[in-house]
Formats: C-alpha cells, sequence, structure tokens
C-alpha cells in the first residue's frame, strides 16, 4: 500500500509538472514570428507608397485603355474585353483596397502618433487617390466603413456624391498637413519626391481639381487647378529599375513577359489619330487627325506605337514609353494644365487658347523633335486648320482640348473618366453594338462576402455623376 501511495503521488506530481511544462511549450503556438502584427511607421509607409502602384497602372488602367481606344485587346479574354465581353468575376478591389486604402490608414494613425505631419498628408492624399479612382470606375463603393472589418464586417456602400464629398475633405486635410510638414522624410522612404512637401500639397490640390471635374464643379476646379502641378519637374512618376517581378514597369511586364500578344492597338482610334505617314493611314478611317500645319505628333506617335498601319499597330515596349524601365504617370502637369485648359475654353475663347498654348509648350519640351506651334483663336473657326466639326470656335476649341487630354493621358485610367463624363467627346464608335461600358462592375468576392452590396448594376449604366 505505501509502495502504491507513492507511486500515486509520484504520478500526480509528474502529472501538474508535465500539465505545466506543457502549457509553455504549446504557449504561442499559433503565432508565427513570420507573420508580423505590427510593423515600424517607415516600413508601412513604405507599403502605402508602393501599393498605389498597382492600381493606376495595372489591370484597370489597361481596360480603360482598350475600352477607350487607345488599345486592343487581341487575344483570349482580352479579345472578349475588347467586345465588351467581361463578369464581375473579372474585378477584384485588393489593390484599392488592401494595397493602398487599409496600409494608409494604419500610416495616417501611426504618423499621428509620431508628429510626423509630412508622412500624414503624403498618406491622406494615397488614400483620397485610391477612394476617388474607386468611386469614379465603381460609382458607389464602400467609404466610411471600409476597411474596418472588425466594426464593419458588411461595410455599406456610401453613394457616389458622398464618397466624392469625403475624398475632397480628406484632400483638405493633407494640405494642410503638408503646410505643416514637421517631421519630414524622416526615413528616407518617399522615393516620389524625396521629402518635398510643397510638390506633394501640388499633387493635392491637382486631384481636387481632377474630381471636381468628375461632378462639374468648374470653378472649384479651375481654382485648385491654379494651385496645382504647373510644370513637368512636378510630375507625380512612378520609377521603375526594369526587373521582372520587382519594379518592372507594369506594362512592359504584361506586353512584353506575362501576356504577350493580348493587347496591342490594331483598329484603336489614337493610333489612326496620331499617325503622321497619309500613305499609310487608313483611308476609311473618319475620326479628326493630330497632324497639320501647326502639329506634327511624329516623335509622340513612335513613342506610344509601333507598326505604322491600321493592321500593325502595337504598343512600342521596346524604346519607348512601355519599357520596362520607363517611369508612368500618376499626376501631371499636362492633366493639370488641360484642366485650366477645359475651364478657361468654358469662358471664352481667347483665355482658352491662351491655356492651350501653355499644354503646347510643354509638349514641345516633351518631344522636341515634333512641332507644337502656338495656335490663334482663329484657327478654330470653320474651315480654318483646327475646324474640328463644332458649330463654332468654341465647339472646336473644346474639341482640340478634349482630344489632346484623351492623347496626353494615354494608358491612365482618368482617360476613361473623362471619356464617360463627356459623352465619348471624339465620336468614337463602339466596338460592338451601340453604347460603351459606363463602369466596372463590384467585384463577385464582395457580392459573395458582403451582405450589405446592392443588386449589382450593368456594365452599361452610368455611374450617379454621369448620368
Amino acid at each position: 500500500m505505501k509502495i502504491l501511495r507513492h507511486t500515486t503521488f509520484l504520478l500526480v506530481g509528474c502529472a501538474v509538472l508535465f500539465s505545466s511544462s506543457c502549457k509553455k511549450w504549446v504557449e504561442d503556438i499559433n503565432e508565427s514570428p513570420n507573420n508580423a502584427t505590427d510593423a515600424p511607421l517607415a516600413a508601412v509607409m513604405t507599403a502605402t507608397l508602393v501599393g498605389v502602384i498597382q492600381p493606376n497602372s495595372g489591370e484597370d488602367a489597361r481596360l480603360a485603355g482598350i475600352w477607350t481606344q487607345q488599345f486592343t485587346g487581341t487575344d483570349r479574354q482580352y479579345s472578349g474585353y475588347d467586345a465588351y465581353n467581361i463578369s464581375s468575376a473579372d474585378f477584384d478591389w485588393d489593390g484599392p483596397y488592401y494595397s493602398v486604402t487599409q496600409q494608409a490608414n494604419i500610416s495616417i494613425a501611426k504618423s499621428r502618433e509620431a508628429g510626423n505631419k509630412y508622412y500624414e498628408g503624403v498618406a491622406i492624399v494615397l488614400k483620397a487617390l485610391s477612394f476617388g479612382m474607386t468611386t469614379a470606375a465603381w460609382g458607389d463603393i464602400p467609404y466610411s466603413q471600409a476597411n474596418d472589418i472588425v466594426q464593419y464586417p458588411s461595410p455599406s456602400f456610401d453613394g457616389q456624391l458622398d464618397v466624392y464629398a469625403g475624398v475632397q475633405d480628406d484632400l483638405d486635410v493633407a494640405i494642410a498637413a503638408l503646410t505643416d510638414g514637421t517631421g519630414g522624410d524622416a526615413f528616407g522612404v518617399d522615393f516620389y519626391f524625396a521629402g518635398d512637401q510643397d510638390k506633394w500639397k501640388a499633387v493635392a490640390h491637382t486631384l481636387k481639381a481632377r474630381f471636381y471635374m468628375h461632378v462639374g464643379n468648374f470653378i472649384k476646379a479651375g481654382d485648385h487647378a491654379a494651385q496645382g502641378v504647373m510644370t513637368s519637374d512636378g510630375d507625380w512618376m512612378i520609377p521603375h529599375g526594369g526587373a521582372y517581378n520587382q519594379d518592372m514597369n507594369l506594362y512592359h511586364s504584361f506586353l512584353a513577359a506575362d501576356r504577350q500578344g493580348y493587347m496591342s492597338a490594331p483598329g484603336a482610334y489614337l493610333p489612326e489619330a496620331l499617325n503622321p505617314d497619309a500613305a499609310k493611314q487608313n483611308p476609311s478611317w473618319t475620326g479628326v487627325r493630330r497632324n497639320h500645319a501647326k502639329t506634327d505628333e511624329t516623335e509622340r506617335f513612335g513613342m506610344i506605337y509601333s507598326g505604322d498601319t491600321t493592321d500593325t499597330y502595337d504598343l512600342n515596349y521596346t524604346s519607348g514609353m512601355w519599357q520596362a524601365t520607363s517611369s508612368f504617370p500618376v499626376v501631371t502637369a499636362l492633366e493639370n494644365l488641360l484642366i485650366i485648359a477645359e475651364v478657361e475654353a468654358n469662358k471664352d475663347v481667347t483665355s482658352g487658347v491662351t491655356a492651350l498654348n501653355n499644354v503646347r509648350v510643354e509638349l514641345a519640351a516633351m518631344y522636341p523633335s515634333g512641332t507644337y506651334s502656338a495656335f490663334l483663336g482663329s484657327d478654330f473657326a470653320t474651315g480654318a486648320i483646327e475646324d474640328n466639326g463644332g458649330a463654332d470656335e468654341k465647339a472646336n476649341l473644346l474639341y482640340e482640348i478634349y482630344e489632346e487630354k484623351y492623347t496626353s493621358l494615354v494608358g491612365q485610367m482618368e482617360v476613361f473618366n473623362d471619356f464617360r463624363r463627356l459623352k465619348n467627346p471624339l465620336g468614337i464608335a463602339p466596338k460592338l453594338g451601340n453604347d460603351f461600358p459606363q463602369r466596372y462592375l463590384i467585384p463577385q468576392s464582395e457580392l459573395d462576402g458582403n451582405t450589405n452590396a446592392p443588386s449589382p448594376p450593368g456594365l452599361f449604366e452610368p455611374t450617379e455623376v454621369n448620368k
């Protein structure tokens, strides 16, 4: 019995000891040291700066170029996209919501904790860009309840006008923070403007002008464009180093490495409008050509496209703007100056022509082998070189401004926004049927996982601001 009693005590003691030891052994077993739950401000800020690249120069931008006939979908699903054959399953919100706004929220909070107004302002600009461009393409979207899965596992969709209003408020906060600028680029992570708060402020003002144009507020658009990016040294450009799956230009990666043959430009509108060789132009094409006595687009045409006939147009990804190392624009002086030109042209022809000539000064610097002579008001009269079929000088001037912006912002999503806002101002014929797509479709993953997702609108249903 003594042996049994001693043995029992020993077993109980071992069990207690073993239980205590096991608890230590399994403690934190489900926490991976490789999956960090937090990161320093420098790392999160870098992630936010990188996050804007894919949404602004990836799939969404390519689709905008196809539907506005700057490019042509030529193979596999891209040939379907070219004919507007697309579904909710072809879209996702990982870029704008996960890569940008979620990271931006963390960056903003950490910047405020650190008292760094510079990073706070930059992060808010990135967030505003993402929400502004997402509502432009999709219409109503999650905004006020977005990126808070704990409190709002199924975020509601805010109306498009409410989102634009919120974005404008965000940009005001960003401008105030950047005006303060305390802390600066403390960690040297700003690979866009290297700590230049004035350049970020100018970008914020141009974004305000862009989004005011979306909702038709020309007065405020003009006011903010006057404070925006005025010269190309203030352009917000995405730099690229050319390494595949690292820092390569995303257009080049898609065209030359990932999906060769999926997208080129045969039958597209823009290359035909730019083609300077009359002998190789499509004789049945009915659009307005860019080249005349005051405009020579030879260099710009060659930078954007290769091939010189309607059957062979392709994108120049070997020596042009789609090279592996080519920078890609997000916000530029050309866009800002063209906003000013449109605003001024709607006031009177004289101020509109002056503003357009400022654009042509920038073009002459960008394409020195081209010709961009200054216009006169008389150039837009009936029968003159810029008679684009309009009813009067003002109509012809506005057409030139619309066409110039369509050309200058090639490959950017903003072309699709202008195209819908202005109701197809160049009179381009749809590839199929009588209508152009009017929106991107709510991603299927959102429809499946968000109980507050609305009944999805159709592809050809205009968003609220474009009705």
